[in-house]
């Protein structure tokens, strides 16, 4: 573990910081620590989260954790470090190659390694906003729609209908999983074009644009990356709608 503690600069957030490769971590936490960032870098999610779990710890406001290092990593990583920490920080993932969707849906954002610090800067920005905000800047909901449904039936109501519409899109999900396996084309696209009913109605932008997408194609060769994207889209969603607004 090493402890950057720079006090300069415009930016006071606290970072920790993932990576096994040495070269990398030590680079990362000069340019961060240059930029005002006050810096904890750990060389696994092992040691990490025995740090977290210490009872003198003080928790960061983000977790930059890289995703291919040994032992724990990744979407386990980053359950086992919300279960560890309450209210969650920030996470965010980072690597040198794209990764599907499915693979970070864990974290609240990714950074494409070399990332510059103004990426990162954008990045915190984004996933730091109001929940409604973050996700209209994602592109994952329309947030004139998300704000005229807040306003007239309620933040507390809004919420109750998002997660109705994610849980009956989760189940719809399944039935699809399942006339895909048997090439069911009617009930594959009867169920998508549901889907894409509901997560209309709210202005789930992004789920609606691949459920359409879905209905469209039926159960093809792609059927299969598509439903794992949607689960992986449904997933981030939810977080911010919900996880971060408690």
């Amino acid at each position: 573990m090493t402890d950057s503690a720079n006090t300069s600069p415009h930016r006071s957030l606290r970072l920790h910081l993932v990576d096994d490769d040495e070269v990398s971590r030590e680079l990362l936490t000069l340019l961060l620590d240059a930029e005002g960032y006050q810096v904890v870098a750990f060389a696994s999610g092992d040691e990490l989260l025995a740090w977290l779990r210490r009872a003198d710890s003080v928790a960061p406001d983000a977790i930059l954790a890289d995703l291919q290092m040994p032992g724990l990593t990744g979407n386990p990583l980053a359950e086992a470090i919300r279960a560890a920490c309450r209210p969650a920080p920030l996470l965010l993932a980072m690597s040198g190659s794209q990764p599907a969707p499915e693979a970070v849906s864990a974290f609240d954002g990714f950074l494409l390694k070399p990332f510059a610090m103004d990426d990162l800067a954008a990045a915190l920005a984004s996933c730091a906003a109001e929940p409604s905000e973050a996700a209209a800047r994602s592109g994952m909901v329309d947030l004139g729609t998300y704000n005229l449904l807040k306003k007239t039936m309620g933040e507390a109501q809004l919420g109750k209908l998002f997660e109705m519409c994610l849980s009956d899109a989760a189940k719809r999900i399944a039935i699809m999983r399942d006339a895909q396996a048997i090439d069911d084309a009617a009930t594959y696209k009867a169920a998508a074009h549901a889907i894409k009913g509901g997560c209309g109605l709210v202005g789930a932008t992004q789920l609606y644009a691949i459920a359409n997408e879905m209905e469209i194609a039926g159960p093809d060769s792609t059927s299969l990356d598509a439903l794992d994207r949607f689960v992986a889209a449904s997933a981030q969603l939810q977080r911010m709608l919900v996880g971060q607004a408690g």
